[in-house]
């Protein structure tokens, strides 16, 4: 009645203004309110995968509370106690190279604390437990193929590798002659360092936790049915891990009751801190991923960095793999990998260490224990699951570090294919029927998901590309794996959020759903349900991708793709989108969120030692770009209901690409001494020509993308080291003729290098004569002792003999050549720690071992001799059917600097961690054989 009165006083024409005043008013408010809405949803979207986000980092990195050393704790695994031992090997002794008196000193003092902890407490008469010593010293060959792409063998000889051995074992009860077959766990640690490396958490770490081990089991005051020993324990601390396995090697083949081991424990280090991450088991015998699971109150695994190791995308191995091919005894692998800038470097020091990552070490150790070997009989997991899971693959992966999901693989394929019928089912159910969804716009949209994400990955790539190749600053985000995410991961988002909304409207356009005018935020609705129908079928393909290449990494997409379908009813209606978002990453939270960080947090250190032959920068794009753009898929369709926010994120987005670029362009050099300085190894070669003449050469080898250059070198590259005084001569190439000096003089050179070695990379410099430097001369020698005293000296004992009267039939060999010969052959390496012996000759048989090496292609066979600094001669016998020359290259390796090396460590910079080797090379000839001999 109000709005009449007032319509019939102001008269007709003024009446129609008020009137479209009024509706402008209101479609002003409305469009407040909606955007108010829009920010309101989108706000509430980013907060809750923000929470969820920080839960899954959570999950991935909370560290066990550390139990101190104190009279309360006595029994108890103590972080505290353990960093004892671990500072006293790597601080007070220091870098265990083999072969090395440090080495020698590091296993004295292991040797001297499991004699104190068998006195103190073993041999007490309150104990229940007993501890026998044994000191083992092998020597022995194994035969391996280090590369899948190669069949070319390695060949290790070591001599005199000293392994301790621990049986921990009831007392009274110590008999192992009665244990039965395969009923005994072996956890493994080596004590050896890598060269010129104190060693601290590779492997000190894990020496220290098998002493504290040993004791707290023993000095536990709550001995209870469950904690008593049913099987004897071995802990082994063998002496030689870095040297290609050579300790578990001896272990395996020379311990006399290896048949009664059934499981290995293996502790490994490729990091600084962290936690212990399962990332090895079996390979099959589910049992022991099993026993995992219901034991270790604190996991820190995922399968799929057991899937990254059995592809070898990581350039390392451990004992684990000797365990297995030579004793076909199934293990356990753990280890810690984040900040791995330091592995294998002089940074890897006691202010290294986490008392964190030691405390969680310990205790998944002494769980494991407990499950394996401490059960009532009916319990035991060596005879109940074994056999019963002894053939199948497992799948296991820990949620938000509280529990692990445990399953075999069989009954998980059959989840999956249930899933994918689901899947597909649901789909057709709303391409067909009443009211159904346009099939060809589905089929479009599930297109358009692969071109994004290829564009997508395109895009990062090639930046990486032209930032490693024209901006010259590749590696920027080395030791900072946050900074990788920032430059590739923003990158991917942005591109995707640009790409995604554009090819949608496309496509919806291409089909006649919006006018040209118009744009697809306002018309969302449309589409909306068959977007996320495409996005089923995009999860439905990687499954069914995984499942076709029998890839355990299946249960990535198997949890979004039943997410979809628990939320499939609400596709229909926008008003639903924030509640869809937050239930489709959840599972990405939990499950994929921590295999990215687990990705990143060991790939961008593993950067910086993989070698100058790949741009990093590519491979850390690419990496960035899919963790971050799958992850984002489901939260990008419902944030495209709401144009104004979206754009805003996306324009911060762009912002904090731009930020980084920033911060890239102000990183010169990457690197930094503390926390991941730069790898770079040094040998001073020594080589003995036909004349006896000595020459000299200085070979530098960088292990990352940024290659090695000087001020005169007219190849470009990065100048990270400027090293004054130093002529880049020439670079060193073994394929072809163009070599230093001549093949007669320099092949031996080549052999020591190594064939896997990137030597179309290696540089030789040589020191050039300074008034302004006085130090650096032309031909600087080590003032302990003279070069040639150093080469090593072959010598042929007998040749030309019979090779049935000194070897069996060889494998490769049905029946014996019409001419054989007889080599027996002994060579001495003076105060050498390592030797590399090639020679070209066809092996008919040899007495390293049983089996025959495959030569490389070249027809030459290498074989790495690794010996402790006192030890004899090296001698062995083969058989060849050669009646030509035999040519033999000898290298003697010293892991030790001489003058020359100190001097280019005092001129290189602070973030250098240079590896250091001395070998001296030389070569004979066992002439040929005149006529043929019978």
């Amino acid at each position: 009645m109000r709005i009449k009165k007032e319509e019939e006083r102001l008269g007709s024409t003024q009446v129609d203004s008020y009137n479209l005043n009024r509706q402008e008013s209101t479609n002003v408010y409305d469009a407040r309110t909606t955007i108010r809405h829009s920010w309101l949803h989108m706000g509430f979207i980013l907060f809750s995968s923000a929470c969820l986000v920080w839960l899954s980092y959570w999950g991935w990195s909370h560290e066990p509370r550390v139990i101190p050393d104190n009279d309360t704790t006595v029994g108890y695994f103590s972080a505290e106690r353990a960093f004892r031992h671990v500072d006293h090997l790597s601080s007070e002794i220091g870098p265990r190279a083999f072969g090395t008196k440090a080495l020698e000193r590091a296993q004295r003092y292991i040797w001297q604390q499991l004699e104190n902890i068998q006195q103190q407490y073993a041999n007490a008469n309150s104990s229940d437990y007993s501890l026998q010593l044994e000191w083992q010293i092998v020597s022995g060959t194994h035969i391996t193929q280090r590369s899948p792409r190669s069949p070319r063998s390695s060949i290790y000889h070591y001599q005199n590798v000293t392994n301790i051995i621990a049986i921990l074992c009831p007392k009274n009860n110590c008999n192992l002659e009665e244990e039965r077959n395969r009923s005994l766990l072996v956890i493994n640690g080596h004590v050896d360092s890598a060269i010129s490396s104190p060693g601290a958490n590779d492997d000190a770490v894990a020496c220290g936790v098998l002493l504290e081990t040993i004791t707290s089991w023993i000095r536990h005051p709550y001995h209870s049915h469950h904690k008593k020993l049913r099987h004897p324990v071995i802990f082994l601390w063998n002496g030689a891990e870095e040297t290609f396995l050579n300790g578990a090697h001896g272990f395996v083949t020379g311990w006399q009751w290896i048949h009664k081991v059934g499981a290995l424990l293996n502790v490994e280090s490729s990091g600084a801190g962290g936690l212990a991450l399962l990332f090895r088991s079996g390979p099959k015998n589910a049992w022991l991923s099993k026993a995992y699971a219901k034991a270790v109150t604190r996991p820190h695994t995922s399968v799929v960095a057991q899937e990254i190791f059995e592809r070898k995308l990581v350039p390392s191995e451990t004992d684990f793999r000797v365990f297995w091919e030579f004793g076909s005894i199934p293990g356990i692998d753990l280890a810690n990998y984040i900040h791995g800038e330091t592995y294998h470097t002089f940074r890897d020091a006691i202010d290294r260490v986490s008392l964190g990552f030691i405390q969680h070490m310990g205790d998944t150790v002494v769980q494991l224990m407990e499950q394996l070997v401490g059960k009532e009989p009916q319990d035991e997991i060596f005879h109940t699951m074994n056999e019963e899971y002894k053939n199948d693959n497992a799948i296991y992966y820990d949620i938000l570090g509280i529990v692990t999901l445990f399953g075999l693989e069989k009954y998980w394929n059959v989840f999956y294919v249930i899933l994918l019928y689901l899947c597909f089912q649901s789909v057709m159910k709303r391409l067909s029927g009443d009211n159904c969804v346009d099939s060809k716009l589905v089929f479009y949209f599930y297109l358009v998901w692969f071109v994004s994400l290829l564009l997508t990955l395109i895009g990062c790539t090639s930046f990486g590309w032209f930032l490693h190749s024209f901006c010259r600053r590749s590696m920027s985000w080395y030791g900072r794996v946050w900074l990788a995410e920032w430059i590739y991961g923003s990158l991917g988002l942005a591109l995707v959020m640009k790409l995604l909304p554009w090819l949608w409207y496309a496509v919806a356009r291409f089909r006649g759903l919006v006018s040209p005018s118009s744009s697809l935020y306002h018309n969302i609705t449309l589409v909306y349900e068959p977007i996320w129908l495409s996005y089923m079928l995009l999860e439905a393909t990687f499954l069914v991708l995984f499942l076709a290449f029998r890839s355990r990494l299946a249960y990535l997409p198997a949890w979004d793709l039943l997410s979809s379908l628990l939320v499939s009813r609400l596709f229909r209606d926008t008003r639903w989108c924030s509640l869809v978002s937050i239930v489709q990453f959840i599972p990405i939270a939990i499950f994929r969120l921590p295999c990215g960080y687990m990705a990143m947090a060991a790939f961008v250190p593993i950067m910086g030692r993989i070698d100058d032959r790949l741009i990093s920068d590519v491979i850390i794009a690419a990496l960035c770009s899919l963790f971050t753009v799958l992850a984002s898929f489901p939260w990008i369709i419902p944030c495209t209901c709401y144009a104004i926010p979206f754009s805003t994120v996306r324009r911060f987005v762009v912002a904090l690409f731009c930020g980084s670029l920033v911060l890239v362009a102000m990183t010169r050099i990457p690197f930094e001494k503390g926390d991941h300085p730069k790898r770079l190894y040094a040998n001073h070669l020594h080589v003995s020509n036909a004349q006896g003449e000595i020459q000299q050469g200085l070979f530098l080898r960088g292990l990352d993308a940024r290659k090695l250059s000087s001020s005169l070198d007219e190849r470009g590259g990065y100048r990270d080291i400027d090293i004054p005084n130093i002529v880049v001569s020439r670079w060193w190439n073994g394929d072809n003729d163009n070599t230093c000096c001549s093949e007669e003089e320099w092949l031996g050179c080549y052999h020591c290098l190594g064939e896997n070695r990137n030597k179309k990379r290696m540089i030789e410099v040589q020191w050039e004569k300074d008034k302004q430097n006085p130090r650096i001369t032309a031909n600087s020698r080590s003032n302990d002792t003279r070069p040639d005293q150093w080469m090593p000296r072959g010598k042929v004992i007998h040749e030309d003999g019979w090779w049935e009267e000194h070897f069996s039939s060889p494998q490769s060999q049905t029946s014996p050549p019409a001419f054989r010969r007889l080599l027996q052959l002994k060579f001495s390496f003076p105060k050498g720690h390592m030797a590399l012996l090639s020679l070209n000759a066809s092996l008919l048989n040899w007495s390293l071992s049983s089996t025959l090496p495959v030569p490389n292609s070249k027809g030459w066979i290498t074989v790495h001799h690794f010996r402790c600094h006192d030890c004899d001669d090296f001698e062995f016998s083969l058989v060849t059917n050669n009646q030509d020359a035999i040519v033999v290259d000898m290298v003697n390796v010293v892991l030790s600097p001489d003058e020359t090396m100190m001097q280019l460590q005092s001129l290189l910079p602070d973030y250098v961690a240079l590896s250091c080797a001395r070998s001296y090379c030389s070569r004979f000839q066992i002439p040929a054989v005149i006529g043929n001999k019978e």
